[in-house]
């Protein structure tokens, strides 16, 4: 992506407002761990009474100051803000080399250093900045590429086309001169673009400057003190096309050629594997579609005999007396279909529950229970009955509670239901152990899909490899 470089930015270069200027000549500076690392900013007219700042920004973070340090280099002052900044150090060489040092580099150090100062007006301005690379790699010189100018454009304009690539790390400068004056001016146009492994910067300029001055690219990285330079070829007249480049360019369209066949073979890649997943989903889709239907089956089983049954009620006679002075009262539904009832209790007394009565009611699976609490006045001076309303019959069920049995110490015993209970978890055993077998058998299903997936997928990428190996081998021959 082609990103515009404003004018503005190229202030941060070099910043020159009322007679001050602040550079950071080098783009990066690469260290391995437990050297000493060594950047420098080079500031002139200072004034007297203004510092030199010096700041830290790490990836994703905002500045932080370190430290600043005095036109005469000899008062330093530490930000106290900074957890590393005793670390770090600063010393004055020549009149306005400013240069920060590091003893013993380390990983947390790996980060962009800028130089700052203020001016008369009270403006701050930064350097460029510089990134510290903490790595064992050593820095590797970047191998320039030059174009010559370019056709006339329809609006006027040619381009020139500067790039640097193949250098560690990829952090370079770029600068143009003309020998026709400053460069870009202000109808000028400067972008850069910056892919993996190379950086390229255009100049467009118009048709006049393009053939009245010569032009140079100049590429500041730091396996070098002076930038590299490379000179703008002469435009060839007789090219009606395209621009045409030096070496390069051949090498490109090389690469396009080889592109352009690697392109074909990864359309057929895709093709085949889009193939396979397709087979993969039928085959998925119709396995579980045969499950479903062997499952749906097995589940009409009980739901063809379900038919609307009538609850057997259940009563327990009133408790024996409680710490809390209460008593209980127990009405229990069982094995009806469905399984909706509702219960009222009836007292001789009156209103069944009263303020301090208490009504709770559980529902299991199979049956639901009805538990009235009350005192023990009301448990021995009143009768009370259940009565329990489900679609089976339009009146509802009622059944008396019968008279307490003192002898009574255990929980109270209940009829024939219990034993019908017992029938319905054998049955549902039964559903459960159908379900697990399900689950076994389609967890080995998907189990081969996968395996049949991963086969596939690596028989293509020891193919597509293949591939990629013969126009090489038949390069290097």
């Amino acid at each position: 992506m082609l990103v515009q470089v404003c004018m503005g930015l190229l202030s941060l270069t070099h910043t020159a407002v009322l007679g001050l200027t602040v550079e950071q000549s080098c783009p990066s500076v690469t260290k391995a761990e437990k050297k000493s690392a060594f950047i420098s900013c080079t500031v002139t007219n200072l004034n007297d009474s203004n510092y030199v700042h010096w700041y830290q920004q790490k990836d994703g973070e905002p500045f932080k100051r370190i430290l600043y340090i005095n036109k005469g280099g000899i008062n330093i002052i530490r930000d106290r803000n900074h957890p590393e900044a005793s670390e770090f150090t600063v010393k004055q060489e020549q009149l306005n080399v400013y240069i920060l040092k590091v003893d013993r580099v380390k990983q947390s150090h790996s980060a962009v250093y800028y130089c700052a100062c203020w001016d008369t007006s009270w403006i701050k301005h930064f350097g460029s900045g510089t990134r510290l690379v903490v790595t064992d790699v050593k820095p590797r010189k970047p191998v320039l590429s030059i174009y010559s100018i370019s056709t006339l454009q329809e609006n006027g304009k040619r381009s020139l086309l500067c790039q640097a690539s193949d250098m560690s790390p990829e952090l370079v400068r770029f600068t143009w001169e003309s020998t026709g004056g400053k460069v870009p001016e202000a109808d000028d146009e400067l972008l850069e673009q910056q892919d993996s492994g190379r950086v390229t910067s255009m100049l467009i300029i118009n048709q006049q400057k393009a053939t009245s001055n010569k032009y140079t690219c100049k590429v500041t990285h730091e396996t070098r003190e002076k930038p590299y330079e490379i000179s703008v070829p002469e435009p060839e007249e007789t090219v009606t096309g395209p621009p045409t480049t030096c070496a390069p360019r051949q090498k490109e369209e090389q690469n396009l050629i080889r592109g352009s066949s690697g392109l074909s073979q990864n359309l057929f890649l895709f093709r085949l594997t889009y193939v396979v997943l397709l087979v993969k989903n039928v085959l998925y889709f119709c396995s579980v579609s045969v499950l479903l239907y062997k499952r749906s089956a097995w589940n009409k089983e009980p739901l063809m005999t379900i038919e609307t049954r009538k609850p057997v009620l259940s009563i327990y006679s009133i408790s024996t007396l409680q710490e809390n002075g209460k008593r209980s009262l127990l009405c229990q539904a069982s094995d009806m279909s469905p399984e909706l009832v509702r219960f009222t209790w009836e007292s001789t007394g009156g209103k069944v529950p009263e303020a301090d009565d208490e009504l709770l009611e559980q529902q299991d699976s199979g049956r639901v229970t009805s538990m009235l609490i009350i005192n023990q006045q009301k448990a021995t001076s009143n009768k009370y009955t259940c009565k329990v309303t489900h679609e089976t019959q339009e009146k509802p069920y009622e059944i008396s509670v019968p008279e307490p049995e003192e002898t009574v110490t255990g929980p109270p015993t209940t009829c024939a239901p219990r034993q019908k209970e017992e029938q319905n978890l054998i049955r549902g055993s039964s559903g459960l152990s159908q379900n697990l077998f399900l689950f076994r058998l389609t967890y080995v299903v998907l189990l081969v899909k996968n395996v049949l997936y991963f086969c596939s997928v690596s028989v293509l990428l020891y193919k597509r490899s293949a591939w990629n190996k013969e126009p090489l081998m038949s390069k290097t021959h």
